[in-house]
């Protein structure tokens, strides 16, 4: 096949940068072109992608492609599986009652010696379905109703959790919390939010509504 032709052939869609290798081989005592498809980029999880082959292409004697050819294929192998979080909550209340991720979850906050809330909740944990790139983590803690100023997320770490596995679990704590209100806990995902160690991207945004009160 005419070299030059081919990387003109080949399209993908959605779209994904990438170049053409090819070279010559020996099969059934005949020389034959065979090229690949070198990606610059990961391909996006759990997608659907159409590859198409132009007719365009020629052999060296110009004759042409006898027709155009068209492949669709999904990124859902093992590795290409978009990471999502599987359950949160107090990590010594994890395993036997954690938070509901889509209601609101009604928390206490401690009292200190004169009778006051300490606005301090740690020890929150979060578990992904695999094991995350930590850089590209953006944790925030939004005030949802009142006007009590906005907390911090504080403490931030990755344990390790079962058979030594790290980067599945994240640990961390809120300060300046207070008990009435309602908070919004948020991981950013999309395009440019939480990866895992494969490169895959959580497809939304995780939000977690919480409010306090004070305990006795």
């Amino acid at each position: 096949m005419a070299a030059d032709k081919i990387a003109e052939a080949v399209s993908l869609s959605p779209a994904a940068d990438f170049y053409i290798r090819s070279g010559t081989i020996d099969l059934d005592g005949h020389r034959r072109t065979r090229a690949f498809i070198c990606f610059t980029e990961n391909l996006e999880s759990e997608q659907i992608y159409t590859l198409r082959v132009s007719s365009v292409i020629t052999d060296l004697q110009m004759n042409n492609l006898e027709r155009d050819y068209r492949y669709i294929f999904v990124t859902d192998g093992l590795c290409s599986l978009s990471p999502y979080v599987t359950r949160m909550g107090d990590a010594d209340l994890i395993d036997t009652d954690p938070w509901h991720l889509n209601d609101v979850e009604i928390l206490p906050l401690a009292v200190n010696e004169y009778g006051n809330a300490i606005k301090l909740y740690d020890n929150i944990v979060i578990d992904f379905s695999s094991a995350i790139n930590p850089l590209s983590l953006e944790i925030s803690v939004d005030l949802l109703t009142g006007d009590a100023g906005s907390p911090s997320v504080v403490n931030i770490e990755w344990p390790e959790v079962i058979q030594g596995e790290r980067f599945t679990r994240l640990r961390f704590g809120l300060y300046g919390v207070s008990p009435g209100k309602t908070y919004g806990i948020r991981i950013r995902g999309d395009s440019s939010g939480l990866r895992d160690k494969s490169g895959n991207l959580m497809k939304e945004d995780f939000v977690q509504i919480i409010k306090f009160y004070q305990s006795e």
